[in-house]
């Protein structure tokens, strides 16, 4: 089974495309992490129905939970963390940029890599950065493909 970590821009993915990601669930295990979730608990009350919808698109699709896999001081919840090892701050550094505006992604991209998983993004910059390392990453596009291909359409 193909695992994937869903990264927190491609959400409105799972929440638009319940269908397909609940398909695709009978040979993808789709993961998210205890940061895509602190993100999500983020939106405004005034965008309540869009948690909602999130967290019930989570379940039709058999989202699991895994706790992020570097613990960051003043970013990670720490009862959801893990104290890391030495392969997985490689990966966080790799990933980090120099003005560490991205703690997030690199967290996030560390947890992919720990739980081999695919990191599905759209995030552009995640993506060189990843490949760029040879980690394994996908855009939305391209597990759209995936799911047309299992259905024997090629076209988009």
């Amino acid at each position: 089974m193909t695992r994937v970590l869903i990264d927190n821009n491609c959400i409105d993915t799972l929440r638009d495309n319940e269908e397909m990601y609940a398909e695709l669930s009978q040979s993808h295990e789709f993961l998210v992490s205890s940061s895509v979730v602190e993100e999500l608990a983020g939106i405004p009350d005034t965008k309540k129905e869009i948690r909602i919808q999130t967290f019930l698109a989570f379940s039709k699709a058999q989202v699991k939970f895994v706790t992020d896999a570097v613990a960051v001081w003043d970013v990670s919840r720490w009862n959801y963390a893990r104290w890391p090892e030495e392969r997985t701050i490689e990966v966080y550094e790799k990933i980090l940029n120099k003005e560490k505006s991205n703690i997030r992604d690199a967290i996030i991209a560390a947890t992919a890599v720990m739980e081999s998983c695919i990191l599905l993004t759209n995030d552009t910059k995640l993506t060189t950065k990843m490949k760029n390392n040879n980690y394994a990453v996908m855009s939305f596009s391209e597990l759209y493909s995936i799911y047309q291909a299992s259905k024997g359409d090629t076209t988009l």
